[in-house]
């Protein structure tokens, strides 16, 4: 069982993903993270359910997105994803290639690579099931804890390399959902990203504290 989990590009990471499971049409906005409130000249906070991070606004901005959760992607869950803020100025302009071959697209948040971060309503348990019912192999599944709570990844890796990164953490019988988009990342993305998953770890040892009887 690993501390941490390194994507495909070497890169330490966590994903984080806010957002609330949707079945179908019925989606329930409630565990979308709160608005952000300043905490610094550049620093933003943000909670994803009883979860505390921040992130610096000069180099990152939240955005909505909707994601399929594997391994069946039917399910979707609302979330806020950190992307870098000279991508989000082209969101909706068509001026991205995110296939070498394909021609310029509408930019669109949830093919940017950055950092999602969801609160699902079921508890892990059930999430993990999922995985076993559909006979995925298990070198793409990977065991973590971070600071008390448990979990596992899943790596959705393309065959050059690239691809997402799926992190189910388990906090108060419900899931948080880290969902890590490394392809073509800058460095830049990634000392960022850290940043962020370092306040997220931050924000779970302080749980622990308080929980912890004196």
């Amino acid at each position: 069982m690993h501390q941490f989990v390194k994507s495909a590009v070497g890169a330490t990471v966590m994903v984080l993903t806010a957002g609330c499971e949707q079945s179908g049409d019925d989606t329930d906005r409630a565990a979308m993270p709160l608005a952000t409130q300043t905490a610094g000249e550049s620093t933003r906070n943000a909670r994803l359910g009883p979860i505390a991070y921040t992130f610096d606004n000069t180099q990152l901005v939240p955005t909505e997105v909707t994601l399929g959760i594997p391994p069946g992607y039917e399910a979707k869950a609302f979330a806020s994803k950190l992307i870098p803020v000279d991508r989000a100025q082209n969101l909706g302009t068509e001026q991205c290639r995110y296939d070498a071959r394909e021609e310029p697209v509408p930019c669109d948040a949830s093919r940017e690579s950055g950092l999602a971060l969801a609160l699902l309503e079921r508890p892990i348990i059930e999430y993990r099931a999922a995985f076993d019912d559909a006979d995925i192999l298990p070198a793409m599944l990977e065991d973590v804890r971070l600071d008390g709570s448990e979990g596992f990844t899943y790596l959705a890796q393309k065959p050059d390399g690239s691809g997402i990164q799926y992190s189910f953490l388990d906090v108060d019988e419900r899931t948080m959902l880290l969902v890590r988009y490394y392809e073509g990342a800058e460095p830049a993305l990634e000392e960022e990203v850290s940043a962020v998953l370092t306040s997220i770890k931050q924000s779970l040892i302080a749980r622990k504290a308080e929980d912890t009887p004196q």
